[in-house]
């Protein structure tokens, strides 16, 4: 997967991936991760690829079964390996230009098409996220 590092301003940082997963699994951990201290957000994801906690998915849950404790949910390694890989990224960047207390103010996926895996019309599960964090 190709990652991307930029500089966005004083107060911010980010990271850039396009990994090989499901573009709306990758939005359901988003969802998840949004909002929380980095920190926070490395235990959820760490606990979801251990398989000890699901992730409660809120938009693409058609045919979903439902998990103990709460709605449709789902355990999704792959996804959150990714996502902890932008994460960590994001954080270190952060911490280069010296930020300390960081939670993640944004994160953002895309789907991405291209003629990856492009045999009888079929396009590869691929996505982009992006996650920026910032300093409380």
């Amino acid at each position: 997967p190709k990652e991307e590092s930029k500089e966005v301003s004083g107060e911010e940082a980010h990271a850039v991936s396009t990994p090989n997963v499901s573009f709306k699994q990758s939005t359901e951990i988003a969802t998840s991760i949004r909002g929380k201290k980095v920190e926070e957000a490395q235990k959820i994801l760490q606990a979801a690829i251990d398989e000890k906690t699901p992730l409660a998915f809120t938009k693409y849950c058609r045919g979903l079964g439902h998990k103990p404790g709460m709605g449709p949910g789902r355990f999704v390694p792959k996804a959150c390996k990714a996502m902890l890989v932008v994460v960590n990224s994001a954080a270190a960047n952060a911490e280069n230009k010296g930020m300390t207390n960081l939670f993640i103010s944004t994160v953002t996926t895309s789907k991405l098409g291209g003629n990856r895996a492009t045999r009888h019309g079929y396009d590869g599960k691929r996505a982009r996220i992006e996650v920026r964090v910032k300093q409380q």
